[in-house]
């Protein structure tokens, strides 16, 4: 809970026992005094704040549920006695009145477990649950007139557990739902998809080859994580598969979706990556456009690319899932124009931007606006080393670079990647123009290596179409028998 919606339960408690106080509040000339009055009255607001603790602890610590019951029964007999004229009646009244309550307070706690389900599905029943401790206070004064006020004589014990009934009825309902059709149940991701315990999460060393404030490259540690999960092959298939099989029907759609996009691009696989943030099933999981079409325009320009361009159009011009916000749209809709941009598509450029002009608030925005370009044809070549011998273990990640004129930032994205051959050699084909940098993953022995022959940024274009980089050569702190056990390691747990 919040601090304003603890506020908001104290409010409603000390209310409630008012309520109830009042309901107990002995007619003048009986004899009662008013200390009477005043210890119902704070046994009272002991007994329903203890109730409505229920609210705060749904699965989240089950070791105090039973002393809950037993101080919101004892609390509810203390109070009753205090108030009641006829002591043992009173207390087992109130006794009864305890567990009729705790019991509501239960089934509500269940209703915030709920929550957090539809949370991640989505806009849900916002407005039932945070009005739910109104709601058990409503139903505690409804109990406590029932089992009290004169009028409910002969009627006590039925409308007393017929709100109770009502209680269990609703929240099992809408729990047998949510566990049958959105898998609610599961501890979390890695349970509901069946990931194996991972003893820790893995890291790589990466060394990132443009100049820095540090000099010519860095080297840093890297851990190969997401929401917490390994993001490790295994893992994201078992979740891309879980999903799959359920349809995106799953109330961990939202964390399964950020594992697959930010698991395959930590393991620089670009087309994987894409595929994940392209996923869309209609009414259940829209695309992450922006980092699709982002990977579209750094990466190789072929017929396969522009097919999943053309898959992506089509999907934001029948489905507006994705753009509700009219700001991010902007930035949606000129990503889907710079990308065409990249293809030389002329007409669909002029969709986009024209999609731009309709937007409302547009008017103060500045658009980024890219030139069209027909200039495909670019590649990279070059050698990777490791103590003076081929890498052929180590994969070679390529990147581009976008500045905005707007924004005034740099964005890197991964174009591809490739693991060095049994020669040390890699090569990138099917680039368009822009400013390029290397990146090598490798294990964390590798962390303290010396790079030489570092590339630095990258210029391709139309007047430097073909570059050959010199060698570039990887010098780790041990010997080059240590890294071939290594690269022998590594190539059979696919690095």
């Amino acid at each position: 809970m919040s601090w304003p919606e603890k506020f908001l339960v104290a409010i409603l408690t000390l209310v409630l026992a008012g309520f109830l106080q009042r309901l107990l509040d002995p007619p003048p000339g009986s004899g009662k005094r008013p200390l009477d009055a005043v210890l119902a009255f704070l046994f009272l607001a002991l007994f329903a704040g203890l109730a409505l603790a229920w609210l705060g602890l749904p699965g989240r610590d089950a070791s105090l549920r039973p002393w809950l019951i037993l101080a919101g029964t004892a609390g509810g007999a203390a109070a009753f006695r205090a108030a009641g004229p006829r002591p043992l009646r009173a207390a087992g009244l109130g006794a009864l009145a305890g567990l009729l309550f705790c019991a509501q307070g239960l089934a509500a706690g269940r209703w915030l477990a709920m929550a957090e389900a539809w949370a991640r599905l989505g806009p849900g029943p916002a407005v039932f649950v945070r009005g739910l401790p109104l709601i058990l206070a409503a139903s505690y004064g409804l109990t406590a007139a029932a089992l009290l006020h004169p009028d409910f004589k002969g009627l006590r014990c039925g409308v007393s557990l017929g709100v109770l009934a009502a209680w269990i009825a609703v929240t099992g309902a809408a729990e047998w739902r949510l566990r049958s059709a959105w898998d609610f149940g599961p501890a979390g991701l890695a349970q509901a998809a069946g990931l194996p315990a991972v003893p820790r999460v893995p890291e790589l060393a990466v060394a990132v080859l443009r100049p820095g404030p540090d000099g010519p490259y860095r080297v840093e540690l890297r851990r190969q994580a997401v929401g917490g999960l390994a993001a490790v092959p295994e893992n994201l298939e078992l979740v891309e598969r879980y999903l799959r099989d359920r349809g995106c029907r799953t109330v961990f759609r939202t964390e399964g979706l950020s594992f697959l996009r930010g698991g395959w691009l930590l393991r620089w696989d670009a087309q994987r990556a894409l595929e994940a943030a392209a996923l869309r099933v209609p009414g259940r999981a829209a695309p992450d456009y922006r980092g699709a079409l982002a990977l579209i325009r750094a990466g190789p320009l072929d017929g396969a690319r522009f097919a999943g361009l053309e898959r992506l159009h089509e999907a934001a011009a029948r489905d507006p899932a994705g753009f509700e916000d009219v700001n991010i749209s902007q930035l949606q809709f000129e990503a889907f124009a710079a990308a065409f941009a990249r293809f030389d598509d002329e007409a669909r450029v002029r969709y986009w931007l024209k999609r731009i002009d309709n937007l409302w608030p547009i008017n103060d925005k500045k658009v980024e606006i890219v030139p069209l370009e027909n200039f495909r044809e670019g590649r990279i070549a070059g050698v990777l080393r490791a103590g003076g011998r081929p890498a052929s273990a180590l994969r070679v990640g390529l990147f581009l670079e976008t500045f905005s004129e707007v924004t005034k930032k740099t964005t890197v994205t991964l174009s591809s990647s490739r693991r060095a051959d049994a020669r040390g050699a890699f090569q990138f084909d099917r680039l368009g123009a822009g400013i390029y940098h290397l990146e090598i993953q490798a294990p964390p022995e590798f962390l303290r290596a010396r790079v030489s022959g570092s590339p630095g940024l990258i210029h391709v274009s139309e007047d430097a179409p073909d570059i050959r980089l010199p060698p570039i050569n990887w010098c780790p702190a041990f010997t080059y028998s240590r890294i071939s056990r290594i690269s022998a390691s590594n190539q059979r747990s696919r690095l």
